[in-house]
């Protein structure tokens, strides 16, 4: 679904259903802003060459996005859940996706082999929910992790319960979520 909103005159804002497919003719928009935007759930190189796509020549490039060290507490112990259940191609699996994470490395070299030119460049880490927080919802604990892990063959659902239920137990850990953003101009 698109959505279209108007926040200021003269200025048009466009959300799109996927990162890789915008809804704009070739060289199109002067700006192109990917808030938010998922590194692991959608191939960078893919929705960097789109966005280079839309953008003119000299357009800018903003992008807020998730990189390795989200949720990695988390991950260890889902990946001790499923070693115990002898879960090995899972195990597999799931560390292939979490080694396939974007770092600055690869941000940068995509990058460039999509037509931009890093302006500035700066990573983040923070902690979602402070230590102490003591998070029950199952939608959060649960299945947001896994929904931002994407590509991740279904995982045992008892094994990803006991991950959540002994990351959470003692609220011992927060939710940390690491980002990157990066300004880029158009080639």
């Amino acid at each position: 679904r698109i959505l279209g909103l108007q926040r200021l005159p003269g200025v048009e804002l466009t959300a799109a259903s996927s990162p890789s497919e915008l809804p704009f003719a070739a060289d199109a928009v002067d700006r192109v802003v990917l808030n938010g935007f998922n590194a692991a759930r959608y191939p960078l190189a893919a929705v960097l060459k789109e966005a280079r796509r839309v953008l003119k020549p000299g357009g800018k490039l903003l992008v807020s996005c998730f990189i390795a060290g989200t949720f990695e507490e988390l991950l260890d112990l889902l990946l001790e859940a499923l070693e115990a259940r002898g879960e090995g191609e899972m195990c597999r699996a799931l560390s292939e996706a979490r080694a396939s994470l974007a770092d600055e490395r690869l941000i940068r070299d995509v990058l460039a082999k999509t037509g931009f030119s890093p302006t500035a460049y700066g990573e983040e880490e923070r902690a979602v929910f402070p230590r102490g927080l003591l998070v029950q919802d199952p939608l959060l604990t649960i299945c947001a992790p896994m929904l931002w892990l994407g590509q991740v063959p279904p995982l045992p659902w008892e094994a990803v319960a006991a991950a959540a239920r002994a990351y959470f137990a003692d609220a011992a850990f927060s939710v940390r979520v690491n980002t990157a953003v990066i300004a880029a101009d158009a080639a």
